[in-house]
């Protein structure tokens, strides 16, 4: 599983596009999202992340 982490629509709709045809994706569009996603099974394989998130970075 791959967890996409944007706050920018468009590019999660991009990543949409490109990989729901081979993998199974979830999407996260803050911070918290993604800490209580990356903590739920199935883990995911691969986090792309957006490292300047609107409600914390890095």
């Amino acid at each position: 599983m791959i967890l996409v982490v944007d706050d920018a629509e468009d590019i999660r709709g991009l990543f949409g596009v490109w990989l729901k045809k081979d993998y199974e994706v979830k999407f996260a569009v803050t911070g918290a999202e993604a800490l209580a996603l990356a903590d739920t099974e199935p883990l995911p394989d691969l986090i792309l992340l957006d490292i300047e998130l609107s409600d914390m970075d890095g």
